[in-house]
């Protein structure tokens, strides 16, 4: 290919010097190879050059709807009912379109491919085409509403769709990539978020990204395949031309938005929000519910312990068997840490209910939080393993009966009358997992609602008895009465 790399630009400037005529007719691979101007050398590379260069097709993605919703999200990542998001202001997606098999599967290979057994995503190599665009290239996610276009599909009436836009390698700006103009491969797209620049491991049919959590980073993943049947192998120039809109009988160069790979992602970690409040009904008798003699009652830290943080995301795997794609495994140096809850607010419109919308990586728990009567309180969120990941092999945590159990710790305050300050620690609390019926435990791309009811101190109340003195009067006839005669 290196050798055909340098040899492109001079055989595609002798063919810009052939004849009208005969640039029309070798349009094609086949019509190139027929040429008999050209020498064999001169026919393979002329191919290969114009097999390798872009098509008029453009590579776009989008995730499309039929809603009307103008809802806005944040990180972490929320969707819309519809599945549309958008990615925050210098966050993106990491992005892999990768070669799936020669489209070719009977008689002579066109020349310049490989056979599907010996495409290699590992190749650095752009002109081998077994990958499109950049490897890890670099997109944001952005709403696009009706009458707005994603390439050459023109949205309709109440038509939304979340776009997947490249961006150069500045990301400064977008770009646009094209299908290569020869059908030698289908493709299929795989991405993942957040995009990291580091801990990138390729090997031929497997793609992987190593992660460090901390408890703010919202993994997601998907892949874009086409649906339909005959075209299940992949994506390409000629099934985008395919699929194109006729009109008596020609084609008018459009999509219909359902035609452009579809990035099916969804969430691969856990997310737990933390409430607190108390049921206890000396809450209001001890004053806490009326600030009553400055009485407080507080929560002043909570965090989770000993979760593992090191894990590797399968971004694309080929492989018949043990598939890992879409998968978080742990790595071998697991890394154990605690991990505190970070900032969620509460809706304005009702103070009860949590607003994804507004969160930071700030600590939920920097000032204490009232602990309330009844109505729970929010004190944050935060996003770990599911059940499932701490259930994997590799995943030991020192001196804990039950590993896939989450633990949290977390410290009370309290003030008395006299505004004397007292804590209390609540050490090795678990998360009890929720049960039902083919589910176990903490479930990837779900919410869980871990509430917190702390009893109230109790304080240390006395009473007192004194028992009668037992009397008797002086004329009794009692043992009491002790008569003494002296002489």
């Amino acid at each position: 290919m290196n050798e055909i790399t340098d040899r492109m630009k001079k055989y595609l400037f002798f063919l810009s010097a052939v004849s009208m005529a005969m640039f029309t007719a070798c349009s094609s691979g086949d019509d190139l190879a027929a040429a008999p101007e050209l020498t064999q050398a001169e026919k393979d590379a002329a191919i290969i050059a114009e097999a390798i260069s872009p098509s008029d097709v453009q590579i776009r993605l989008g995730m499309g709807s039929q809603s009307s919703s103008n809802e806005v999200t944040r990180a972490p990542l929320e969707s819309e009912s519809d599945g549309l998001f958008t990615t925050p202001t210098g966050q993106y997606l990491g992005i892999f379109c990768l070669a799936q098999q020669n489209q070719t599967t009977t008689g002579a290979l066109p020349v310049g491919s490989v056979a599907t057994n010996a495409i290699d995503w590992s190749s650095t190599d752009a002109d081998t085409k077994f990958f499109l665009m950049a490897q890890n290239q670099a997109a944001k996610v952005v709403k696009v509403g009706p009458g707005g276009t994603l390439g050459n599909v023109t949205l309709g009436n109440n038509v939304y769709a979340s776009e997947v836009q490249f961006m150069n390698g500045a990301l400064d700006d977008t770009q646009i990539y094209y299908y290569p103009y020869g059908n030698w491969y289908n493709y299929y797209f795989y991405g993942y978020y957040p995009r990291q620049t580091t801990g990138i491991n390729y090997a031929s049919g497997k793609i992987t990204v190593d992660f460090a959590i901390n408890g703010t980073q919202d993994i997601i993943h998907g892949t874009a395949k086409p649906a339909a049947d005959y075209l299940a192998t992949g994506f390409n120039a000629k099934y985008l031309r395919t699929l194109q809109k006729l009109e008596d009988g020609i084609h008018d160069g459009k999509n219909v938005l359902a035609d452009l790979p579809n990035l099916a992602m969804d969430h691969k970690l856990t997310q737990v929000r933390f409430w607190v409040k108390t049921t206890s009904s000396n809450y209001t008798t001890y004053g806490y519910g009326t600030g009553q003699n400055d009485k407080k009652f507080k929560i002043t830290s909570l965090k989770l312990t000993q979760v593992p943080t090191n894990w590797t995301l399968t971004v694309a795997d080929k492989s018949a068997t043990n598939n890992t794609e879409g998968q978080l495994l742990p790595q071998s140096t697991l890394g154990l840490a605690n991990i505190t809850p970070k900032v969620m607010a509460l809706l304005a419109s009702d103070n009860k209910t949590a607003d994804p919308d507004h969160t930071s990586d700030d600590e939920a728990l920097v000032d204490p939080i009232d602990i309330p009567l009844t109505n729970a309180q929010l004190v944050g969120y935060a996003m770990i393993p599911t059940t499932e990941m701490m259930a994997l092999d590799g995943v030991t945590i020192p001196e804990r009966t039950d590993k896939t159990v989450p633990y949290f710790d977390f410290t009370i305050s309290y003030t008395d009358a006299n505004n004397n300050a007292s804590t209390f620690e609540f050490k090795n609390q678990k998360i009890e997992l929720p049960t039902q019926a083919n589910v176990t435990g903490l479930q990837a791309n779900h919410v869980y609602n871990v509430i917190i009811d702390v009893p109230v101190p109790e304080e240390i109340d006395m009473t007192a008895t004194l028992e009668q003195w037992a009397t008797v009067t002086v004329t009794e006839t009692s043992p009491q009465n002790i008569n003494i005669s002296v002489d």
